[in-house]
């Protein structure tokens, strides 16, 4: 039997204030790509907290280098993907890509890769330069990949 996995790609500004389409869509979502979940790096546990039938996986803008609780200004960035329970045994979180890709495996027919994905590069002195080093890790990934997983 075939089955199909439904995902949504969803730039939710802010996972705290969202929490009520995680509940309405839990029955027809199995799978959430977040971006800009605004959590820091010792906030990230509370993905786990959305729902009882979700399990997550994220990164911060400050995963690389973690700010302290005390010192946290209002959220910004991050990517996260979140999965119903009953997929664990199939999903291995990956540590590919940087605070902006957040990326799962997915064993099954064929392997999946998935990547969560946020490139807001305005503001920055060197946004063009910082994009570009975002898409060349995009394409490592996609060409590290691409001969055993399908990529999405």
């Amino acid at each position: 039997m075939e089955e199909t996995l439904k995902i949504l790609d969803f730039n939710c500004k802010s996972v705290l204030t969202c929490g009520p389409i995680f509940k309405e869509l839990e029955n027809s979502i199995d799978m959430f790509l977040l971006q800009e979940h605004w959590l820091y790096d010792c906030q990230l546990s509370m993905i786990n907290e959305i729902s009882d039938h979700l399990t997550g996986f994220g990164k911060a803008v400050d995963t690389l280098d973690p700010i302290s609780a005390t010192q946290m200004p209002r959220g910004y960035g991050g990517t996260a993907i979140l999965w119903k329970k009953y997929l664990d045994s199939i999903i291995s979180p990956s540590t590919i890509g940087n605070e902006r890709i957040q990326g799962i495996e997915v064993t099954s027919d064929p392997n999946l890769i998935l990547l969560s994905v946020c490139l807001p590069c305005k503001g920055s002195y060197q946004h063009l330069s910082d994009f570009q080093d975002y898409i060349a890790q995009l394409h490592e990934i996609v060409s590290t990949y691409k001969q055993t997983h399908q990529i999405i």
